[in-house]
C-alpha cells in the first residue's frame, strides 16, 4: 500500500506543485495522533477533492459521486482512479443499491480508514454554505454501534477558486487560483451519539442526524465568515445510476435480482480493496512540510503552510 500510496502523491504534487504560494494551511496541529479521522469538507469545485487529498497527505478514502467515477468522462474516472483512493457516493439509486454503498462505507470505517467527505453532495459555488444530507453520520453512528473505536470528525472549511478540473491543463486556468484551507478541532459529538442510541424510531434517530450535520456546517460557515442557508441544493434529474463497471441503467430495469447481484459485488470488490487499515500515522505527514514566505497579502506568516508532496 506504502509504494501505491507514494504513486498517488506524485500526482497530486503534479497538479500543485507550481502553485504551492496560493495554497494556505491553518490548524494541522488539529488532527489527532490518535484514532481514525472523518473529514467534514464543504464543497464548492470539483477541483476540491484533490486539494484535500494533497494538503492531508495521508492515505484517505476519498468519497465521492457515483457519476463522476462510474460515469462516461473517461478523463475523470482516470484522475479519481490515479490520485486517489475513491468510493462512490450515490444519490439517486434505488434504496437496495443504496444500501450497498451504505453498507461498504461502513466496513471501510470499521477498518479504519481515513474519509474525506463532503456532506453538501454536489458543488455549491453560491457564496454561502448550504444544507448537508446525513450519510456521513449514519455510516459513522452505525460503525460506532458494531465497532467502539476511537473515531475523529474533523470539520474542514475551505476557501477556493472555481476551477474546472477537466481543463487543468490550459495556461490560462489557474490564473486566479488562490485556496484558504482551514482544519478545526475534532468536533465533539458524544451527546449526539447519547441521545441516538436512546432513540426508538428511525424519524427520532434521523433528526439527531440532520442536528448533528448542520452543527457542523454552520461550524464551517462561521469560519469562512459566510452565511448558512438552510437547504439543499437540488440534484439534477436523472432517470438511471451508473454501475462501477460504465453501464447506465435505468430506475426501472434495476429491479432485477441479476443486475442488483452484479451491481453488489463490483462495490464488495471496491471495498475489499480498501480493506487495509491506514499503516501511516493518522496525523498529516510533515514531509517537506515549509512555511510559505509571506507576501504582501498575508499579515501572519505562522498561519500559512503548504505541505510539499515528494516531488516528480
Amino acid at each position: 500500500m506504502n509504494e501505491e500510496f507514494n504513486l498517488k502523491k506524485k500526482k497530486l504534487a503534479s497538479m500543485f506543485e507550481k502553485h504551492i504560494n496560493n495554497i494556505h494551511i491553518n490548524g494541522l496541529e488539529n488532527i489527532p495522533n490518535t484514532g481514525t479521522n472523518l473529514f467534514v469538507v464543504n464543497h464548492s469545485c470539483f477541483l476540491d477533492v484533490y486539494l484535500i487529498a494533497y494538503v492531508l497527505n495521508m492515505p484517505c478514502i476519498s468519497m465521492v459521486s457515483s457519476n463522476s467515477l462510474f460515469g462516461s468522462n473517461e478523463e475523470r474516472k482516470h484522475k479519481l482512479n490515479e490520485m486517489l483512493y475513491p468510493y462512490p457516493i450515490e444519490t439517486r439509486a434505488n434504496k437496495q443499491y443504496k444500501d450497498i454503498i451504505f453498507k461498504g462505507a461502513i466496513k471501510i470505517l470499521e477498518n479504519k480508514n481515513n474519509i474525506i467527505i463532503f456532506p453538501q453532495g454536489v458543488f455549491d459555488n453560491s457564496g454561502k454554505i448550504s444544507k448537508a444530507r446525513i450519510g456521513v453520520v449514519k455510516i459513522l453512528f452505525n460503525t460506532l454501534d458494531s465497532k467502539r473505536e476511537k473515531y475523529n470528525i474533523i470539520p474542514i472549511a475551505l476557501n477556493t477558486s472555481n476551477i474546472n478540473i477537466d481543463n487543468i491543463q490550459s495556461s490560462t486556468v489557474w490564473d486566479d487560483f488562490e485556496a484558504t484551507i482551514s482544519i478545526l478541532p475534532p468536533f465533539d459529538y458524544n451527546s449526539y451519539y447519547n441521545k441516538y442510541k436512546k432513540c426508538l424510531l428511525d424519524d427520532d434517530k434521523k433528526v439527531i442526524f440532520h442536528n448533528l450535520i448542520d452543527a457542523i456546517m454552520k461550524k464551517i460557515a462561521k469560519t469562512l465568515n459566510i452565511e448558512y442557508v438552510d437547504e439543499y441544493i437540488s440534484l439534477y434529474d436523472m432517470d438511471g445510476f451508473w454501475f462501477p463497471n460504465g453501464e447506465y441503467i435505468t430506475f426501472e430495469k434495476s429491479e432485477n435480482e441479476l443486475l442488483y447481484n452484479k451491481y453488489k459485488n463490483l462495490i464488495d470488490s471496491i471495498v475489499d480493496k480498501y480493506c487495509w487499515a491506514t499503516s501511516c500515522n493518522p496525523r498529516a505527514s510533515k514531509i517537506g512540510r515549509k512555511k510559505v514566505s509571506k507576501n504582501k497579502n498575508q499579515k501572519d506568516e505562522k498561519s500559512s503552510f503548504f505541505v510539499g508532496i515528494i516531488k516528480v
